[in-house]
């Protein structure tokens, strides 16, 4: 599911900003984007973000400006000191230009980064912090989650409304089905000859094969059902199973129905189902 959480903090190093995203997936995907220093504790944030989540692609970013007056040194002196003895001796050696010999020493490994080397003792200020992201990432999602909940509610009720308008219908349909067949009937036989027995007899077979009366009762249980479990905040997949089976039963529907307004009436209810499948997968 998607979710959303942001906190920041003054922390002993700087301050600190913690940033949780995540996007749809079947699956837990976490993507860290931590500063050097932190690389010693990946695995203790990945526990920490990964033991409420189930799954998403979840990105957790962490930033910091570090306090100038935090006691820690920006550069690694003796080591820029180490680079610059060398680097000068060898450029008069070899009678080369110095005048850029600074910024070349500011481009080497670990000189501006003193900060890999030093000890993190503001890590339990951070672990708090990271579960603070989290819970606003949580309600973020709990948020989210209502809303997506509510639009389900309104397409399955948009069904339910769609299906009961198809009573009305069903009468007419039936006439409409006996004057077709009769038509046809008078296109090849006389008026005399036909048996209006058999012709009755006929129309209910062709009537019984058309009749949705189960189609409609199944597809009312179904959206009963769905948001039973839509109140009881039921996983994705069980939703998902309900949807497909009030699927069948449209597709039923729509394929026997034989009547321009009812066939209306099933795409707007295929229409509202979709969006109910594309809503299920980001339940959990």
């Amino acid at each position: 599911m998607t979710g959303y959480g942001k906190v920041s903090a003054h922390l002993p190093v700087g301050l600190v900003q913690v940033e949780i995203r995540s996007l749809n997936s079947k699956f837990l995907d976490l993507g860290l984007r931590i500063p050097r220093v932190l690389q010693e504790k990946e695995y203790a944030i990945r526990n920490l973000v990964t033991a409420p989540l189930e799954r998403g692609k979840v990105t957790v970013s962490i930033q910091f400006e570090r306090n100038i007056d935090s006691g820690s040194s920006l550069l690694n002196q003796r080591l820029f000191k180490a680079y610059h003895q060398e680097l000068s001796a060898l450029c008069e050696e070899l009678q080369l230009d110095q005048s850029h010999l600074l910024d070349t020493i500011m481009r080497l490994p670990d000189v501006a980064a003193t900060e890999n080397e030093e000890e993190i003792t503001w890590w339990p200020e951070l672990e708090q912090l990271i579960k603070d992201a989290l819970q606003a990432f949580d309600t973020y999602r709990q948020e989210e989650g209502k809303k997506t909940g509510d639009d389900m509610l309104l397409s399955c009720q948009s069904i339910e409304k769609d299906l009961a308008a198809v009573v009305p219908y069903e009468g007419d349909r039936i006439d409409t089905l006996r004057n077709r067949i009769k038509a046809g009937l008078e296109l090849f036989a006389e008026q005399e000859k036909i048996d209006l027995n058999r012709f009755e007899q006929e129309l209910v077979y062709y009537l019984e094969k058309l009749d949705v009366s189960e189609e409609k009762q199944r597809l009312a249980q179904h959206c009963r059902y769905f948001r039973e479990n839509l109140n009881k905040d039921s996983g994705g997949k069980k939703l998902g199973f309900i949807a497909q089976e009030m699927g069948r039963e449209i597709n039923t529907l729509g394929s026997k129905c034989n009547h321009v307004e009812i066939q209306k009436l099933v795409v707007n209810m295929k229409n509202e189902l979709e969006k109910i499948k594309e809503q299920v997968l980001n339940i959990l």
